[in-house]
């Protein structure tokens, strides 16, 4: 083969690498955009004065500029998205397994995790599934599925009642934010604690109120808050599958699983004319 025909191969291989990479890129960041919109569309989250709603036989419309978005579907779209997912993972994960692979139980939940750049490996390879993680690293989490980026710096100046939250610290950003909107409060008014491992049912309680549960109604707030806690949280199923002591330290694979039964569970509002919660998504 001339020397020229193998400098064009490699030219063409170095190409289709590229183009390889770069699709690969645009699919996930696609998946990242498709979840965060679905996970966060709820009343509160669309913006006032650009929406009606509209009621007919039952079925609730929101209907913004050129879209309608009937929720009775929402949860068959999510379910393509996931799938979308599953295959994104795959192709992003051929032949990289994790070093620690055999030790991950929750392995669905992990990919998925993975595929959203909310949990990745070390540079070694390795998942550790069960370290556990503290509650900044919760924080960022949270921060990272709601928000489609991980990236909170503009967030890291905010004004905070913690004093133990600095602004030059790597979760600044991610524990201010959601301390605003009302995901996470402190060991006191004013002590977040940030470093200390954070217990599954704490990490559940952040859920709930991502999924629209207000401490004060639901009764997650007060002295009882972890019993009442484990009871809506196991309702919701944002337990379901997490095979470890919920009163612990949360493993990181089962800090996976919640989050990501957090992901397809349905988000809520309080009705006063039931003077109870309904699901968003039927």
């Amino acid at each position: 083969m001339q020397t020229g025909s193998v400098l064009c191969c490699v030219k063409a291989a170095n190409e289709k690498k590229a183009l390889d990479n770069t699709v690969q890129f645009s699919q996930m960041h696609l998946l990242r955009i498709l979840i965060s919109v679905l996970f966060l569309m709820n009343h509160n989250a669309l913006p006032r004065g650009k929406y009606e709603i509209l009621r007919k036989t039952g079925e609730t419309t929101w209907v913004l500029p050129a879209v309608s978005v009937h929720y009775a579907r929402v949860k068959k779209v999510l379910a393509l998205v996931m799938a979308f997912a599953m295959a994104f993972t795959m192709m992003a994960t051929a032949g990289a397994a994790y070093t620690d692979q055999a030790d991950i139980e929750a392995t669905e939940a992990v990919e998925m995790l993975n595929a959203l750049g909310v949990m990745t490996g070390d540079p070694d390879g390795a998942f550790r599934p069960n370290d556990t993680i503290t509650r900044a690293e919760a924080c960022r989490m949270i921060y990272t599925i709601r928000t489609g980026t991980d990236d909170a710096s503009s967030y890291a100046n905010m004004q905070t009642t913690f004093t133990d939250v600095s602004s030059d610290a790597w979760y600044a950003g991610y524990v201010k934010h959601c301390q605003s909107v009302g995901i996470v409060s402190g060991r006191s008014a004013t002590i977040f604690d940030p470093n200390s491992d954070v217990t599954a049912v704490e990490l559940a309680l952040m859920c709930l109120r991502v999924m629209g549960y207000d401490p004060a109604t639901a009764n997650i707030g007060g002295s009882t808050w972890s019993t009442t806690t484990i009871g809506l949280a196991t309702e919701a199923g944002i337990l379901d599958d997490v095979m470890t002591t919920i009163t612990d330290s949360c493993p990181r694979q089962w800090a996976a699983q919640i989050m990501y039964n957090t992901i397809l569970a349905s988000t809520v509002q309080w009705s006063t004319d039931t003077n109870s919660y309904t699901q968003y998504f039927d």
